[in-house]
C-alpha cells in the first residue's frame, strides 16, 4: 500500500488504499433520510419473516408489541435518555407497528430516533454539568443496575438524580481502574481532572456516533429488532453489515494490519500486527492519528469525525494493493 507522511508535532498518517474505494459515498453528519427503496425492504423482510421462518408467525399486535419494547432498549438500554412520558406517548402505537412494517412504513422508527438525538443533546447538557460538580464518594449509595427492574424516569428531578449516580460510578471506575500496556507493565489511573475529561468525551462520542446513523442504519436497528422479536437469534443486516460479514467469511479483503478505535472525531492507532503491512512497513506507530486515505498520488479524502466503519472501508484493499 501506498503510504505519504505529513511532518507534525505528532506524527500524521495519511494512508492509501484501493482506489475503487475512495468512490463509496460517505454521509458525514448523519441526519438518516428515507432510502428510496427503503419502504419496499420492509415490506419483504416482512414478507420472508412470515413465510421462511421456521415457525411460520404472524406479524400482528403480540409481535409489535415485542418489537416496541426491544427498539427502546436497543436505543437506550439503561433508561437514562428517555423520559417515562416519551414512553408513554409512543406507547399509543405500540399494536400499531406491525400494521405500518407490513405496509412498509418506518416511520415510527424515525419518530422516536429523533426523539432519541433530542433527548440526547439535553442529556450532554446534563453530563457537562455534574461533571463539573463535585461528587462526594464518601456517601453510601447504590446504583441499580437490573434495568428490567427499573422503569424510566418519571420527571427531570427523578432522571437528574439516576444521572448524577451514573456519572459518580463512570468517575469513580475511571480513578480505581489501570491499564495494562502490552509490556505487561501497568499504567497508573488517571487523575481527577484526567477522569472528568475521559468520562465526558465518552458521552460526547457517543452522541455523534448516534447522530451519524444514516437509514441504512435506522432500518437495520428496527428490523433486527422485529426479527429478534421472532426468536433472539434473529437480525437484519444492512448493505454494509453483510459486505463485512461476507469479507470475514471469504477473507477476499486485507486490511494494513492495524488495530483502530475513534477517539474524539479521530481515528487512532492502538498497535500494528506484527507481520502485517503497516508493520512491515514500520513508519506507523501506536497513537498517530490518520487523517485522511489516499491511493498513491491520489485526492485524499479527509477521515475527521468520519465514522470508524467509513474510515476502515477506505483504508481495506486486495492483497497486494
Amino acid at each position: 500500500m501506498t503510504r505519504q507522511f505529513l511532518p507534525s508535532r505528532r506524527r500524521t498518517v495519511l494512508l492509501g488504499t484501493v482506489l475503487a474505494l475512495l468512490l463509496v459515498s460517505l454521509r458525514l453528519s448523519a441526519e438518516p433520510i428515507l432510502g428510496k427503496d427503503d419502504r419496499l425492504v420492509a415490506q419483504m423482510v416482512c414478507e420472508i419473516l412470515q413465510q421462511g421462518h421456521v415457525t411460520r408467525p404472524m406479524i400482528g399486535d403480540e409481535i409489535s408489541k415485542r418489537l416496541f419494547q426491544r427498539f427502546f432498549k436497543d436505543l437506550d438500554p439503561s433508561k437514562l435518555y428517555f423520559l417515562k412520558a416519551d414512553i408513554d406517548e409512543f406507547k399509543k402505537q405500540e399494536t400499531e407497528l406491525d400494521d405500518m412494517l407490513l405496509k412498509g412504513d418506518l416511520s415510527f422508527a424515525y419518530k422516536v430516533y429523533g426523539r432519541f438525538i433530542q433527548r440526547i443533546g439535553q442529556r450532554l447538557n446534563l453530563i457537562n454539568e455534574l461533571l463539573d460538580t463535585k461528587h462526594d464518594f464518601t456517601v453510601k449509595e447504590y446504583l441499580d443496575t437490573d434495568m428490567a427492574k427499573v422503569d424510566y424516569a418519571q420527571n427531570d428531578q427523578e432522571l437528574r438524580d439516576r444521572w448524577r449516580k451514573r456519572i459518580k460510578f463512570d468517575l469513580l471506575r475511571e480513578r480505581l481502574g489501570s491499564t495494562r500496556a502490552a509490556s505487561g507493565t501497568k499504567t497508573p489511573p488517571p487523575t481527577e481532572a484526567e477522569a472528568v475529561q475521559k468520562v465526558r468525551d465518552r458521552y460526547r462520542s457517543f452522541a455523534k456516533r448516534m447522530k451519524q446513523l444514516d437509514n441504512y442504519d435506522l432500518m437495520e436497528l428496527y428490523l433486527s429488532g422485529l426479527a429478534a422479536s421472532l426468536d433472539p437469534h434473529g437480525a437484519y443486516m444492512s448493505p454494509n453489515t453483510v459486505d463485512d460479514f461476507e469479507i470475514s467469511m471469504r477473507l477476499r479483503l486485507e486490511g494494513i494490519g492495524a488495530v483502530l478505535r475513534e477517539e474524539n472525531g479521530n481515528t487512532i492507532v492502538v498497535e500494528t500486527v506484527p507481520g502485517g503491512a503497516a508493520g512491515k512497513d514500520g513508519r506507523l506507530k501506536a497513537n498517530d492519528k490518520i487523517i485522511a486515505v489516499a491511493q498513491g498520488d491520489g485526492k485524499f479524502v479527509d477521515v475527521v469525525d468520519m465514522r470508524l466503519r467509513e474510515t476502515v472501508k477506505l483504508i481495506r484493499g486486495p492483497k497486494g494493493s
